[in-house]
């Protein structure tokens, strides 16, 4: 696959997990809102809870860009070819 393609494809996933964060959020808070009852005593907002969804999200946009960053700066451009350049062994298809 051309290196450029692959960019692509990595900045679009990335870009699609922080979108989902963006839309989640939104969601969250206007749920939170619509919610008459009180969570704690004293009337703490709970707006600005994180939650192991939106975790899952903030990091996952981070942890593909640098995994990504990683592979290339250790492999080199040959990274975007993928496994296609090195032969699979049984060990690489689950064999045991």
């Amino acid at each position: 696959m051309e290196l450029a393609r692959v960019d692509a494809l990595v900045n679009g996933l990335a870009d699609a997990f922080e979108s989902g964060l963006d839309f989640y959020t939104k969601w969250k808070k206007k749920l939170e809102a619509q919610n008459h009852y009180r969570r704690h005593e004293g009337g703490a907002s709970t707006t600005a809870s994180k939650d192991a969804i939106s975790t899952s999200l903030d990091m996952s946009s981070h942890r593909i860009r640098s995994t990504y960053q990683v592979g290339f700066a250790l492999i080199g451009p040959d990274f975007s070819a993928g496994d296609g350049l090195f032969p699979r062994t049984p060990f690489m298809m689950g064999a045991s």
